[in-house]
């Protein structure tokens, strides 16, 4: 191991603009570097000054390797939640893809690796911003400033490896015989074996991404397919409800129409608390330059910086970037880069939030955001945030952590994330809440939702918050009636059966909402399996509901007397309420 003692941001911090026979030397390190790489097909996807470490001889090494993935030999392209990496250095056709999810090769390294040679000679990225919306426009729109300070072999290198297009972009083998880097870069010597099978990848490499129209045909394909399902189920959805019990048809609707009413008061309500801090402290966050914080922090802080901006933007109204799949695709992909901050999980959750509650924005509007987050997978993404908050890497915890010794970040986060998914389900019941069930199933995380309810003393939104969903799954999708009585009921949490302890959700002093949503959950599971309750059922819950009868809130007491009456017309409620 060797201990090297500044990175190239510390270089570009203090030094500013290097001169063209500097940076040279350090792009031609870079390129000796990302030969070896490709060489091996390997992607480093996120190079960045930070990632950029120089000895006392400007001697270039690359590091951080945490983004790296294996391309497969033969179709040299990248699939499959492949947006990873800094906004600034990140590429036209990762940010700008055709498809989801984004398609693209070596090629970007090459971009970035252009970025790099542009700031270095520049004093800037070229292009130079904080706000993601600018950034994804600038990329699609604006021409490239070329330097004037530069030589022409110089300025030639960055226009050719800056192409938008990576199909005409400087890449292998000819960028080795560029006159800017000819006989300069230090190319390792394969064995006999590795050089053919090098020759023939590189062949590969450098071919056009053929299979950009064959991946678009196939998502076209799986979309219509979705979209046929959906369909299916909806018109599934729709019996059950037609075919549910008439009798308590007007006063369910009711209750379901309090609860969407209460539902998008409470996601208002939140989304204007996170409005006001968003101009708070914004440079602070960027001015931070504290050499011990990991690469994971590092890329917190860009990331937080980036969504400040592009949330300040949405709340002026400007929402024409979040009606483009890429940009959310670039929002979301902090996301699937495994364990994140909890502030950089809010700060997603907010600026996906915000077209919602914001002023003059139309409703048909809102209607294509929510398509478009349905087409870009937002609720699988936020439920795999959601499952990776409850695991703390500092904690050295191999096993998920209960959410009672969580953070108040973490819990605060956790809420976040349920109440958007919420606002969605209440948009687009039917397709939000199948990508949320199936999330669940998906990613195992049942007992975690198990774990939320638990929290009535604590974080009670975030009970609240799972309540709602709970009860819109009963609602739009009652075919997953069984995922929901799991949950109450306590199965599958780490092999053994602990109910959810509905008296404490009844009783709850601090919450009016938490005691309304646990009547209103009893009352659909109730009528859709009248029995389903009869395994543990008990006087208390018995005495729990009649009590809230005569509650402080009216809407808790319009629940109790809405469930109480459906709740007698069961044999385990009347032999109870008899004794």
């Amino acid at each position: 191991m060797e201990f090297v003692p500044r990175s190239l941001k510390e270089i570009i911090e203090t030094e500013g603009i290097l001169s063209e026979e500097r940076t040279q030397g350090i792009i031609c390190h870079l390129v000796s570097a990302l030969h070896y790489l490709h060489k091996k097909n390997i992607l480093h996807r996120d190079l960045k000054p930070p990632n950029i470490l120089l000895d006392h001889n400007d001697v270039a090494k690359l590091c951080d390797f945490g983004l790296a993935r294996f391309m497969l030999t033969g179709t040299q392209v990248l699939t499959q939640a492949s947006l990873k990496g800094t906004p600034l250095y990140m590429a036209p056709e990762v940010i700008n893809s055709p498809v989801i999810p984004p398609i693209y090769n070596h090629n970007a390294d090459l971009w970035s690796l252009g970025c790099i040679a542009y700031h270095l000679l520049c004093g800037k990225p070229p292009f130079d911003t904080k706000c993601l919306m600018h950034l994804v426009q600038m990329m699609k729109d604006q021409p490239i400033i070329w330097p004037n300070t530069v030589s022409a072999v110089c300025q030639n290198f960055l226009e050719q490896l800056l192409q938008k297009n990576p199909l005409q972009r400087l890449t292998w083998p000819g960028l080795l015989e560029h006159e800017f880097l000819k006989n300069k870069v230090y190319t390792m010597d394969m064995d006999q074996n590795e050089e053919i099978d090098g020759s023939t990848e590189f062949d590969d490499i450098v071919s056009p991404l053929n299979s950009l129209t064959i991946n678009e045909d196939t998502e076209e394909d799986d979309d219509e397919e979705e979209e046929e399902e959906d369909e299916e189920e909806e018109e599934e959805g729709e019996e059950d409800k037609d075919h549910s019990d008439s009798s308590t048809s007007h006063d369910i609707t009711s209750i379901e129409e309090t609860t969407e009413e209460d539902l998008r008061s409470s996601q208002s309500g939140w989304c204007s608390e996170t409005c006001q801090e968003l101009d708070v402290g914004c440079d602070k966050t960027n001015s931070s330059t504290n050499n011990t914080k990991s690469g994971n922090d590092f890329m917190s802080e860009e990331w937080i910086v980036f969504l400040r901006q592009s949330a300040s933007e949405v709340v002026s109204g400007n929402i024409t970037s979040m009606t483009q799949k890429s940009f959310i695709l670039v929002v979301l992909s902090p996301l699937k880069s495994g364990a994140i901050s909890s502030k950089l999980l809010h700060y997603v959750v907010t600026v996906l939030a915000i077209p919602f509650v914001t002023p003059n924005v139309q409703q048909t509007e809102k209607d294509l955001i929510t398509q478009i987050y349905i087409e870009t997978k937002v609720i699988p993404c936020l439920m795999q945030a959601f499952s990776n908050a409850f695991k703390s890497p500092a904690r050295n915890c191999v096993s998920p952590v209960p959410p009672d010794v969580i953070g108040i970040q973490e819990l605060d986060s956790l809420e976040s994330v349920l109440l958007l998914i919420e606002g969605l389900c209440l948009d687009k019941p039917i397709e939000c809440l199948k990508q949320f069930t199936e999330s669940i199933y998906f990613l195992k995380i049942l007992p975690l939702l198990q774990k939320c309810l638990s929290l009535s003393h604590g974080n009670t939104h975030l009970v609240t918050n799972t309540l709602a969903v709970l009860i819109l799954i009963l609602l739009y999708l009652p075919c997953n009636i069984s995922l929901v009585q799991d949950i109450v009921f306590g199965k599958h949490l780490e092999g053994r059966i602990s109910n959810v302890e509905l008296h404490k959700l009844l009783r709850n002093n601090d919450d009016p909402s938490m005691r309304e949503r646990t009547c209103v959950l009893l009352l659909h599971m109730t009528r859709l399996n009248p029995n389903c309750l009869s395994e543990i059922w008990h006087q208390t819950l018995t005495n729990d509901i009649e009590f809230l009868k005569n509650d402080s809130c009216p809407n808790v007491v319009q629940a109790a007397i809405y469930t109480s009456e459906l709740l007698k017309k069961t044999p385990f409620y009347q032999v109870e309420t008899e004794q």
